[in-house]
């Protein structure tokens, strides 16, 4: 029974880990180095060319590109031109993207789907192999513990972006009750540190705390407003 609430845990955090990656694709703009990645990926398949972005590595560039060469509707920059022969991936990246009416969020949300999915296989068939190369044997004791912490990662990471989100809105009056979950937290693990077990449980709880309250001062501030956020 134990062993299927695990399992059932695991495969949740899985999902939701999958959905916090790919979700966004159709209304926020590119992240990162995406254009990057994306532009040296397909040149690497289309062209057999490697000019582009070597630095990141062929593998995760191609991988997140792949499902591009199905879509025969895509319009790539010519070759012809300084951009190309100086091999300035950005340039030849940001015309792709949005010189030739090319379906970004299509684009985007293949890109991130083909990441997330690498992730997911990485973390459910070779996680312990990835845990031992990084930090050998040592915390294989606290293997039971890593769904907890996982939790209160994933928890943690959704406080963060409600945070991020605040700020960008200008809306601070999480500013407070975030400060007291954190220093709420922090006393408790000070106080309760008997295990390592009890002190992820109080990150799991005190991350959450977190999180609801940062959540209700957001919906609170909004409706103080009167007006929903132009940003």
């Amino acid at each position: 029974m134990k062993r299927t609430c695990v399992t059932l845990v695991g495969a949740f955090l899985l999902a939701l880990y999958w959905w916090m990656a790919t979700s966004i694709s159709d209304t926020e703009g590119v992240v990162g180095d995406e254009i990057a990645h994306l532009t040296a990926g397909y040149t690497y398949w289309k062209f057999d060319d490697y000019r582009m972005q070597p630095e990141n590595g062929n593998l995760p560039q191609r991988w997140a590109a792949l499902p591009l060469l199905a879509r025969k509707d895509l319009v790539f920059p010519p070759l012809d031109q300084s951009a190309w022969r100086i091999s300035d991936v950005w340039e030849m990246g940001f015309r792709w993207f949005y010189d030739f009416g090319n379906d970004l969020p299509g684009m985007l949300r293949a890109g991130r789907r083909m990441i997330a999915l690498f992730g997911i296989a990485i973390f459910h068939f070779f996680g312990l192999i990835v845990l031992h190369a990084l930090v050998g044997h040592a915390y294989d004791a606290a293997a039971p513990l890593l769904v907890r912490y996982g939790v209160a990662m994933i928890l943690l990471a959704l406080t963060n972006s409600l945070t991020y989100y605040g700020i960008a809105t200008h809306r601070l009056a999480f500013t407070v009750p975030l400060l007291i979950c954190t220093l709420g937290t922090l006393a408790a693990i000070v106080s309760f540190h008997s295990t390592l077990a009890t002190v992820v449980e109080i990150m799991v709880l005190g991350n959450f705390a977190a999180a609801l309250a940062v959540t209700v001062s957001l919906l609170f501030q909004r409706n103080s407003n009167g007006r929903r956020s132009t940003v």
